[in-house]
């Protein structure tokens, strides 16, 4: 993603004041009132003495008319610095941004979907309130404007407010990878455990511990530095100790354990399962979090270590920022409490972020519309930095697998950071505390639930609220319990139709 738009504050050698606005594709609300969204109302905005940030309630949609017309009269620009337009999508075809930058002052135009995360305004809208999508839309960048949020997404916010302006520290800490060394470790950051037993239960509660990932950031070990590649097997180094090994093994699940294997390599074919067996050998990069957890988890044959990368050890890296946002969630409500969530679990996210991908720009087509370029970027310089996400989430798999393990009995179902389980009783061998950071806390209990299968499930609680899990699929309310059935017909919040 390109967060190039935070560099272009400058005109003439002066540092101007950024301003706030929103569009739902037909209105533009600014600190100046409502107008129509025209090409004519976005040059005007360039014609002021600061520069503008354009929030779009549906992203791309709502820009794409006038974006056309003006990429048909302006210079395309890459350079952030000089005069024209320039636009910024990922291979799926996901909107970044859009920058319009005329007499040196820019008007960016983002999708506040990247910061709220959610597909549908309507969700966004208990937090942040407003009447509509637009004033919803002004509501969460009035927000991040207030918070000093800069960047394109809630992730580049996060990373942002992390670094504070210490840019030279962060690539001390975290020096780029070499494209063949990323490339090769990628595979070692992968995702979390899903599980899920289909059926019918009564009377059980769901258990989530506290901002899982700020925690691990927090108080375990992290990787820091640059990496030092060993041939064969690791050897302990008190200096280097942590690991990213590269070993060649087989491995079939215990009886009674918890899958943590995951689709890690295309082969397999299975998107997103947790796997029984490595179906064969394998040669895979595993950090040393996550060999721990295979071998508390399968029988493992070990054909030949390969190799690895060897990390220096840090402590406290991330201590300010952990224990500045889990504050304002623990004493915060409505919208900034919100924010505090979002920008916790982002900041990890966005040192796993995809280096050296290709990216999409607008370009005009012949016939008047818009047409995309793309761009391959030769270097990983970028707000990212691999092993530190990929042993954030080895640290997440191994406390939640060790948590199922622990209560595999009443295991109903599992997701990243929390589980659901049969009966009242807590957790057994885990720590229990609502406010703690990285304790356990009882989030839901259910009188009544309903699993089809991972991240589709329905329950009611106690209280007689109920509560649906559908991942994909976005409503404005939750499908009724008795309605949450498998092969029956429902529709999404725009209206069309899917099956569960």
């Amino acid at each position: 993603m390109d967060d190039r738009c935070d560099a272009t504050l400058k005109k003439d050698g002066i540092m101007r004041e950024r301003r706030t606005a929103a569009t739902d594709g037909a209105t533009l609300l600014t600190d100046d009132g409502v107008e129509p969204l025209t090409v004519t109302a976005v040059i005007r905005l360039t014609m002021l003495d600061h520069h503008t940030r354009v929030w779009c309630a549906h992203g791309w949609q709502d820009i794409k008319p006038i974006a056309a017309e003006l990429l048909a009269r302006l210079p395309l620009q890459p350079n952030p610095v000089k005069d024209g337009v320039w636009g910024t999508f990922n291979i799926r075809g996901h909107f970044y941004s859009f920058r319009v930058r005329m007499g040196g002052i820019t008007v960016d135009f983002l999708d506040v979907r990247n910061v709220t995360r959610d597909d549908g305004l309507n969700v966004s809208r208990e937090t942040f309130g407003g009447v509509d999508d637009l004033e919803t839309t002004w509501n969460v960048a009035r927000e991040c404007a207030s918070l000093n949020l800069r960047g394109t997404t809630i992730a580049s916010m996060a990373m942002t407010d992390y670094i504070g302006g210490d840019y030279a520290g962060f690539k001390r800490h975290f020096p780029p990878l070499g494209r063949d060394d990323y490339r090769r470790m990628r595979p070692a950051y992968y995702g979390a455990i899903v599980h899920s037993r289909p059926g019918e239960y009564r009377d059980c509660r769901s258990w989530d511990v506290n901002s899982l990932y700020p925690s691990i950031m927090r108080d375990s070990p992290m990787p820091v530095g640059s990496p030092v590649w060993y041939d064969g097997e690791y050897r302990y180094d008190n200096d280097y100790p942590l690991h990213i090994d590269v070993i060649a093994f087989d491995a079939r699940l215990k009886t009674g354990k918890t899958a943590t294997l995951t689709n890690i390599l295309p082969v397999w074919g299975y998107e997103g399962e947790r796997l029984d067996s490595t179906l064969g050998v394998v040669t895979v990069p595993v950090t040393d979090v996550d060999w721990e957890t295979l071998t508390e988890n399968y029988d493992i044959h070990v054909w030949e270590h390969v190799g690895g990368w060897k990390f220096r050890k840090s402590h406290g890296l991330y201590y300010a920022y952990v224990d500045k946002w889990f504050h304002v969630k623990q004493t915060a409500t409505g919208e900034r409490r919100q924010m505090a969530k979002l920008l916790l679990n982002s900041l990890v996210g966005k040192f796993g972020a995809s280096l050296y991908r290709p990216m999409l720009h607008p370009k005009p087509s012949v016939g008047g519309g818009v047409d995309f370029t793309v761009d391959k970027p030769g270097s990983a310089d970028g707000l990212a930095w691999l092993p530190t996400a990929a042993y954030v989430n080895a640290c997440g798999r191994r406390i939640l697998s060790r948590a199922m393990n622990a209560n595999a009995d009443r295991v109903l179902y599992a997701d990243t950071d929390g589980m659901i389980l049969e009966g009242l009783d807590a957790p057994f061998g885990v720590e229990t505390d609502d406010r703690k950071l990285g304790a356990w806390k009882n989030d839901h209990t259910y009188e009544r639930l309903r699993i089809l299968g991972n991240r589709k499930y329905c329950g009611v609680e106690t209280n007689g609220d109920t509560v649906m899990r559908l991942s994909g699929v976005h409503r404005a309310a939750p499908i009724p319990y008795d309605g949450f059935l498998p092969g029956s017909r429902h529709f999404n919040g725009d209206g069309h139709a899917f099956m569960l």
